[in-house]
């Protein structure tokens, strides 16, 4: 189950924009959900929801309305239409915990042979009340964990697992403020979270400590003791206590191998079982660390990995060996991993889709056009006769013909290139006249665009780490290098320029949504610690921790 909010602001939301979620909301449904409405016809909907929406106190950025999807996989134990009628009562029990009091439509959409999912237009205010209503993270994320659980219990059948409502255990990975600083500016795992999850996975596959050794020994790890404390030391001699990495537990409850099974272990061993585990171990952590498609099938190829998707097997090229993933036993994780890439791609579509909307109805100069783009994350270019867009928020890209949005885009771009002067005319202006204006301002744009390229790749000074901020000033005063304090100067000027022509042209900025990528990494997050929850699960009770 994946449950997604994406609020909608007072600046991109107008009459227009309600009708038009609401026909997608209702399109080709019969049957879809009013909640707090008197009218069920399209304008009776539209106006009632615009009329109370017209009380909401006036305040910048402030939210007009909430549209939510609610995923849930499809079940292979009971017919679609059965899965459709319990849906619909887990979306009833989703208003009345999330909104009872807010006006709400919700609507049913099954084009995916992966999932069903609703959609749900809410109110940011209650009927007839001027005050915002408002959940906090918390309480969001309580209501969320709430209506998986009542799914798990009141509908087994739905097959729709914990992913939400995870349990962690006692034990925690500790990072240092300076490696928590990293991987926030880096937005990658650090070397220790890295170290972690090996570790994780060696102490997982191995029945005692002697088969851990072996495991970590064939990678340049050896572990020590020093005092009560055991350590892992890595291939520089840098040494990490297996308490700092939290699994210093798990070791513990690993058994001692008898002598007797270790010499009938060593005589049965092959260097092809060796190979076939540390091929079975690079496959199980693209599973585990994946946060795309694109990755998974970039870490399976890292590793020399041929995936062969018809027949579910996996193949390494350079041993030859091959592994399906029935033997693997990790055909459920697979078919859950696919169905989460198959999700947030749909998300990620319809998302793009809502931004390039909003652009296409706002912008009415190439300058206001180029600035809706920006301050959606959104960047186009032409390849060959088609427009491409890429959401920087999600890290896709999709051509316009896909989205079904090419012929209104060249519509709008007609209409912008109609005040523009022609190429024939600046031509005559050049060669009649003398006239190089226009080609030295856009020689101009093209210059001042290449700066502020190259400007936006220097960090802001609040994000850099303490040991960048001592080696910048010692640049500056050593070397008199002050390129990096000019281009954070000259960004700040551009984003005052910026802000202040928005506010002359009356545009507000576009909805923040780093909330959603945050809420879509910790949904992914939460898949893979599932995935590993159900392999503990399985494992037999003489080699579980």
């Amino acid at each position: 189950m994946i449950i997604k909010s994406m609020p909608r602001k007072h600046a991109q939301s107008n009459r227009a924009d309600v009708a038009h979620l609401v026909d997608y909301i209702t399109r080709d449904n019969d049957g879809y959900i009013v909640h707090n409405f008197y009218g069920l016809s399209r304008d009776e909907l539209v106006s009632e929801f615009l009329e109370n929406a017209a009380l909401l106190e006036k305040r910048k950025n402030g939210n007009y309305y909430y549209h939510e999807i609610i995923s849930i996989t499809r079940s292979s134990q009971i017919p679609e239409a059965e899965q459709k009628r319990l849906f619909e009562q887990l979306i009833q029990e989703y208003i009345a915990s999330r909104c009872p009091d807010c006006l709400v439509l919700a609507g049913l959409h099954d084009e995916k042979d992966s999932n069903l999912h609703y959609h749900l237009m809410i109110s940011a205010n209650r009927v007839s009340e001027k005050k915002r209503f408002y959940l906090n993270k918390k309480a969001f994320d309580e209501v969320k964990r709430g209506l998986e659980r009542y799914t798990n219990e009141k509908f087994p059948e739905l097959e729709q697992g914990r992913v939400i409502d995870k349990q962690r255990g006692d034990e925690k990975l500790k990072l240092s403020q300076k490696e928590v600083e990293l991987k926030k500016r880096t937005k990658k795992a650090s070397k220790k979270e890295q170290l972690h999850e090996f570790l994780s996975d060696a102490l997982q596959y191995s029945a005692d400590k002697t088969e851990f050794l072996t495991h970590i020994e064939k990678l340049g790890f050896t572990l020590e003791y020093r005092g009560k404390n055991a350590r892992i030391i890595d291939a520089q001699g840098k040494a990490h206590r297996l308490s700092t990495l939290g699994l210093q537990g798990a070791y513990e409850s690993l058994g001692e191998q008898s002598t007797d099974a270790a010499s009938n272990k060593q005589t049965k061993e092959t260097p092809q079982t060796e190979s076939a585990r540390n091929f079975e171990a690079n496959i199980r952590q693209a599973i585990k660390t994946s946060e795309s498609r694109q990755d998974y099938f970039a870490q399976l190829t890292s590793s020399d990995i041929f995936y062969d998707q018809q027949s579910k097997t996996f193949i390494h090229r350079q041993e030859n060996t091959k592994l399906s993933a029935h033997e693997l036993g990790i055909e459920a994780e697979l078919l859950r991993l696919e169905t989460y890439f198959s999700e947030m791609e749909h998300l990620s579509k319809e998302d793009t889709i809502e931004r390039m909307h909003f652009v296409i109805a706002s912008s009415h100069s190439p300058a206001q056009h180029s600035a809706l783009l920006h301050e959606n994350g959104l960047f186009m270019k032409k390849d060959g006769d088609r427009y491409l867009v890429y959401n920087n928020t999600t890290n896709t890209q999709y051509s316009l013909q896909d989205l079904g949005l090419e012929t209104s885009y060249t519509s709008l771009l007609k209409t912008l290139d109609a005040g523009k002067p022609s190429k024939s005319k600046q031509a005559v202006d050049e060669w009649l006249f003398g006239d190089f204006s226009t080609r030295e301002a856009e020689t101009r744009k093209k210059r001042a665009e290449q700066e502020r390229e190259k400007d936006a790749e220097v960090q802001d000074w609040s994000e850099l780490s303490r040991s960048e901020k001592i080696g910048e000033v010692a640049r500056e005063w050593i070397q008199g290098d002050f390129q990096n304090r000019e281009a954070r100067q000259r960004n700040k000027q551009r984003e005052e320029h910026l802000q202040a022509w928005k506010k002359e042209s009356a545009i507000e900025s576009s909805p923040n949504k780093s909330d959603d990528i945050a809420k879509k990494k910790a949904e992914f997050q939460n898949i893979r610690e599932q995935q590993a929850n159900d392999r503990n699960h399985d494992k037999s009770p003489d080699k579980s921790r």
